[in-house]
C-alpha cells in the first residue's frame, strides 16, 4: 500500500520500488549535492538494496553529474516566464498522468520514497513536507547518531548508539 500514489484524483499502484535519494559528492557542506535515484523489484533484498544504492552513489561520486542535473541546467538556463510556463505545462501533463516515462525515471518527485539524511549535518531528523508536485508518497529522514548512556536488565550502565528516523506519509495511499 505504501507503493501507492495520487495522480488527477485517482489512485494507482507502481510495479517497482523507486527511491530517491539526496547524496552529495564529498562529505563536506561546501559540497554541490543531487539527486540519485533507483528502482527495485518488489521481491528485493535488503543486499539487492544496498547494491542498487552503493552503484549509483559510488557511480556518481566518481563522474558527478547526470540525467537530474542535466534537466535542471537546462531549465535554469530558460527565461522566467519559459521557464514558468513550462513548469505548468509539466504539472498539468503529470495531473493527467501522462507525464513520460523518461522524465519521472529521472524526477526524484516521481518516486515511491524520498530518503534525506540529516546526520552529515549532525542535526536530528526532520519532519519534512511532501511536495505537491509528483507522485512521492512518503518522505523518510535520519539523523546523526546519537550515544547515550542507560542502565541494561542487570542495571549495569551501558553506552548505546541510536539513529533517529522520521517519516512523513501521504495519508490517502492507505
Amino acid at each position: 500500500a505504501l507503493n501507492r500514489f495520487i495522480a488527477g484524483h485517482k489512485v494507482f499502484a507502481r510495479n517497482n520500488i523507486e527511491v530517491a535519494l539526496t547524496i552529495k559528492k564529498e562529505m563536506t557542506l561546501e559540497s554541490p549535492d543531487t539527486v540519485v535515484k533507483i528502482s527495485l523489484l518488489p521481491d528485493a533484498t535488503i543486499e539487492d538494496v544496498y547494491n542498487a544504492l552503493n552503484e549509483k552513489i559510488v557511480g556518481y561520486r566518481d563522474n558527478p553529474g547526470g540525467a537530474f542535473d542535466d534537466t535542471a541546467k537546462v531549465l535554469n538556463k530558460l527565461p522566467g516566464f519559459v521557464m514558468l510556463l513550462a513548469i505548468k505545462l509539466i504539472r498539468f501533463i503529470d495531473y493527467l498522468g501522462l507525464l513520460p516515462r523518461f522524465l519521472t525515471k529521472l524526477s526524484p518527485f516521481h518516486a515511491s520514497m524520498f530518503i534525506t539524511s540529516m546526520g552529515s549535518l549532525g542535526i536530528p531528523p526532520i519532519h519534512h513536507h511532501l511536495y505537491d508536485f509528483g507522485t512521492c508518497p512518503v518522505f523518510f529522514a535520519f539523523g546523526a547518531k546519537r550515544r547515550v548512556y542507560e542502565p541494561d536488565s542487570e542495571g549495569n550502565i551501558k553506552r548505546k548508539s541510536y539513529v533517529d528516523y522520521t517519516f512523513v506519509l501521504d495519508e490517502r495511499i492507505c
